[in-house]
């Protein structure tokens, strides 16, 4: 921890939370879990979340002095709350739309209670991963859904809850879905007003033209872009671990590099030398 966060480490000051479990979780849950209940009146945390979340984010909170910047994401969404009944695929049922959204305000309440604040959340890892995969916990989002859904029930219940300046961050997904996906949810101006950012992900990156990253900020300059996920390992034949290789670090530091670059080149498109 003090390697990771203090000043005698490299200070990281920026983390993802899981909003309940994900595809590294040992098991499935959500906050929510059992019975149909629209009304949230037995969400409750997990037990991860007191034994390893909470503890964690608390010291690494001391370590950076206060300085430390949170957002959450989730991943598994209540069965009873999807199309399919299941933590995988599926979609968020027209009928639980505010529901769903409630669900992120009171995740912030009960961190707050631990006094835990947030930064910012994004609106669902990898919606894609509900149609292409049968293992990772997921829900599907197509653009037009998740673009109402946004303006007609996450937005609102954040503005008008205690957490109004908490960031907002669409896609959390691949590079390949900028421009074409972001344009289609961003389309209605409703909608644009309550994001602030575009959260993406590395994994399809090398066969993600560079233009993409360009476009995206040329069309909306006021939105960031953040990279909320990179990992190693994540291939079926990959070990665990590679002790002593530097090929899972050289990947990283492409990656953030061609990012770098790819930022850089936004910026000197649009501003004069």
């Amino acid at each position: 921890m003090e390697s990771y966060f203090s000043r005698d480490g490299i200070q990281y000051n920026l983390c993802r939370v899981p909003i309940g479990g994900t595809d590294y979780s040992d098991r499935p849950y959500s906050y929510d879990d059992g019975d149909e209940d629209p009304e949230l009146k037995n969400f409750e945390l997990a037990p991860e979340d007191f034994k390893y979340k909470i503890p964690y984010i608390s010291q690494a909170m001391h370590l950076t002095e206060g300085g430390l910047r949170l957002f959450g994401s989730t991943w598994t969404v209540p069965k009873w709350i999807t199309t399919n009944g299941e933590y995988v695929g599926g979609y968020v049922r027209k009928s639980m739309y505010q529901t769903w959204a409630n669900y992120f305000v009171k995740f912030l309440e009960e961190y707050d209670k631990r006094g835990i604040d947030f930064w910012g959340v994004t609106t669902q890892n990898e919606p894609s991963s509900a149609m292409t995969s049968d293992e990772i916990n997921s829900v599907g989002w197509t653009s037009m859904e998740i673009s109402i859904w946004i303006r007609e029930n996450l937005g609102p219940a954040l503005r008008n809850s205690k957490y109004s300046d908490i960031k907002l961050m669409m896609l959390d997904d691949q590079k390949l879905w900028l421009t074409w996906y972001v344009n289609a949810v961003l389309s209605n101006n409703k909608t644009l007003d309550y994001v602030d950012g575009i959260a993406i992900h590395w994994y399809m990156g090398m066969v993600a033209p560079p233009t993409m990253m360009v476009q995206t900020h040329k069309n909306y300059p006021d939105l960031f872009m953040l990279s909320t996920e990179a990992c190693n390992g994540f291939e079926e034949d990959s070990p665990a671990t590679s002790l002593g290789s530097w090929k899972r670090g050289e990947f990283y530091s492409t990656d953030i590099m061609e990012d770098l670059l790819n930022w850089v080149g936004a910026i000197s498109s649009i501003r004069p030398s």
